[in-house]
């Protein structure tokens, strides 16, 4: 069994491969999905980088990172966007 990723290795690793596909500000948006995996502020994730994901942590923020390289926006992952320092929810809605 491995050893569960701390947040700073998690962070560097979605980082990474979010670069690769392209999206834009890659780190910002690993540690904006990453704090709300944790239910947390992003400050958790800058100032706790040793703390480790739980195993259901981890799957779900490797499932937002792979529904973020597919395009989904980030938004719809987080289910919020600021907008002038105001937290609107977002949802997905189809058709």
């Amino acid at each position: 069994m491995t050893q569960p990723l701390t947040l700073g290795a998690a962070m560097n690793r979605a980082g990474s491969t979010l670069a690769v596909a392209g999206i834009p500000a890659p780190r910002l948006e690993a540690r904006l999905i990453l704090a709300h995996v944790l239910g947390a502020g992003c400050e958790t994730v800058v100032g706790h980088p040793e703390r480790r994901l739980s195993a259901r942590q981890s799957e779900a923020f490797d499932g937002l990172i792979d529904r973020r390289i597919n395009r989904e926006l980030l938004a719809y992952l987080i289910g919020q966007r600021e907008f002038w320092s105001l937290p609107f929810a977002v949802t997905h809605t189809r058709p």
